[in-house]
């Protein structure tokens, strides 16, 4: 099976990865055995992030175009029907869920916005509900500060979040049905000093995009980001 369509983001399932689709209409899993295409089903233009459950049965995406969260039965290859649900932010850009698989943080790149929303399969009128949304994070700023990847720590207690027009790397606890910024842990990220002075001078901030946690202590952030400069 073969499909013509624009991977924006996979993540793996046991021995299998769920593709995300950015210009077509379909995402799609494929066999790490084989390498190949074993199922496509429907999802919504412009589908941007993706995570799956630990156990590899579930799958949840972040549909940019119509800033909804879809829910994924993996197993069955088959949308929840019922688990369709406005994410809170504008253009869902990313999301991660916790390693507990009780509830996710999903991001938004057009409102500067991030969302909580938790799973639950026990209940069948709302598999998948959002429980709270910040306001954007910079207000006035492009996109509200444009939030991008997000990270959960392995404690399921705080998510550290990139912003692509801000100077620092926010930090969230999850405590709460609404994420809450955490202005004391805030990561700032000046440009490189060791630059050299001619291009430094320049460089206004950096435009973050995607982060990524140790899995052990969480004591080390690998963010990855381009520069801004005049």
């Amino acid at each position: 099976m073969q499909l013509a369509f624009s991977p924006a983001h996979a993540q793996l399932a046991a021995d299998e990865a769920i593709f995300t689709d950015h210009s077509g209409t379909y995402c799609g899993i494929v066999s790490a055995a084989s390498m190949s295409v074993v199922a496509i089903f429907d999802c919504d233009i412009y589908s941007e992030g993706v995570d799956v459950t630990s156990d590899g049965a579930l799958a949840v995406i972040g549909n940019c175009g119509t800033s909804t969260l879809t829910l994924v039965d993996l197993a069955g290859e088959t949308l929840i029907n019922s688990a369709v649900i406005d994410s809170g932010v504008r253009c869902v850009q990313e999301l991660d869920i916790a390693p507990d698989d009780s509830f996710g943080i999903a991001t938004g790149s057009a409102d500067g916005r991030v969302s909580k929303f938790t799973l639950d399969l026990s209940n069948g009128q709302e598999p998948i509900n959002v429980t709270g949304t910040t306001e954007p994070l910079v207000p006035g700023a492009f996109a509200g500060g444009s939030t991008q990847d997000v990270h959960i720590s392995a404690s399921g207690a705080e998510a550290v979040v990139p912003l692509y027009s801000a100077d620092f790397l926010a930090v969230f606890d999850l405590s709460d049905d609404t994420p809450l910024l955490n202005n004391e842990d805030t990561i700032y990220t000046p440009p490189n000093p060791g630059w050299p002075a001619t291009y430094y001078d320049r460089v206004e901030y950096l435009y973050h995009q995607g982060i990524s946690l140790s899995n052990g202590d969480n004591d080390t952030i690998l963010a990855t980001a381009d520069d801004y400069y005049q």
